[in-house]
């Protein structure tokens, strides 16, 4: 008895090369497009809180804002850290007045 087996390879389809073909080039092109604006996103954001360094501790308990916010907010790992310093002085104000 012998065994014998046989594989056998089948092209893919002319259908499913160009849908996988569509699939990467969009792909490709959303990342084209969302790029820049992710860099611009983190420039502004970088800026924003470039100003808020510069600040003595005066002038950020004035906004509601210790100097270890800034460097609490720059070690987070998020999107928008100006965002988290708004909350945190939101709720440093509510607590005040309570």
């Amino acid at each position: 008895m012998s065994m014998s087996s046989s594989i056998t390879f089948q092209r893919p389809k002319s259908n499913q090369l160009s849908a996988s073909l569509t699939t990467t080039l969009l792909h490709l092109a959303s990342l084209l497009v969302k790029g820049p604006i992710l860099l611009w996103q983190f420039w502004r954001m970088r800026s924003e809180l470039s100003a808020l360094a510069r600040m003595d501790s005066r002038e950020l308990a004035d906004i509601g804002l210790m100097t270890t916010d800034i460097a609490n907010a720059l070690s987070n790992i998020g999107p928008d850290k100006t965002e988290m310093l708004a909350r945190v002085a939101h709720d440093r104000r509510y607590r005040q007045e309570e």
